[in-house]
């Protein structure tokens, strides 16, 4: 049991602590403990890093911006909304995929799409549409490989008229090549 001289009101911030009780030196201007007890809705400022359980609710997460379930906490504590659609870039001639074409869609209405190495990092996407009546390749760069899934078959793909394919990195030079009038 605290001795009564160790007991004391405290204000840090805006907040009073009545009958604290001390244990041993402390600081006045803040409070650090192993264990706290309460809703904890007192506290202004909190170093999540130290949590090691449970949760923070919701309202003292982020500055600015809306929070609901179509958004997103991102690393600069603002909400971002969650992106439900794709861009859609027109080709019109042979075209070699880019790194700023991940998780688009590339249209093209003639020409060819060359898939290269190097490019993309495993899990990124490029969705390609064949924007006419003919046939378009998707061509393997150099030192890539084109894989249909399923089956054993490697090499460069086609895409019939109005097909919609996915082109996925596995790894820096190998792609899995799938999607609707794919050949």
């Amino acid at each position: 049991m605290p001795l009564p001289n160790n007991r004391r009101s405290v204000s840090v911030g805006n907040n009073v602590f009545e009958n604290l009780y001390v244990y041993g030196d402390c600081e006045f201007d803040k409070i650090t403990a192993t264990t706290y007890y309460g809703d904890g809705s007192a506290i202004n400022s909190l170093n999540a890093s130290n949590l090691s359980s449970g949760t923070v609710n919701v309202n003292r997460l982020g500055s600015s911006g809306t929070r609901d379930s179509t958004t997103f906490l991102r690393g600069d504590n603002t909400w971002q909304v969650v992106q439900q659609t794709l861009s859609v870039t027109a080709k019109s001639t042979n075209y070699t995929l880019a790194a700023g074409d991940v998780g688009s869609i590339i249209s093209i209405s003639s020409g060819n799409i060359t898939v290269p190495q190097n490019v993309f990092d495993p899990g990124e996407t490029v969705l390609v549409y064949n924007n006419s009546s003919s046939s378009r390749s998707i061509i393997q760069g150099t030192n890539v490989t084109l894989r249909l899934p399923g089956t054993s078959d490697t090499g460069n793909r086609t895409v019939q008229q109005r097909g919609l394919i996915t082109v996925l990195c596995i790894a820096s030079n190998e792609f899995i090549v799938t999607g609707s009038g794919l050949l």
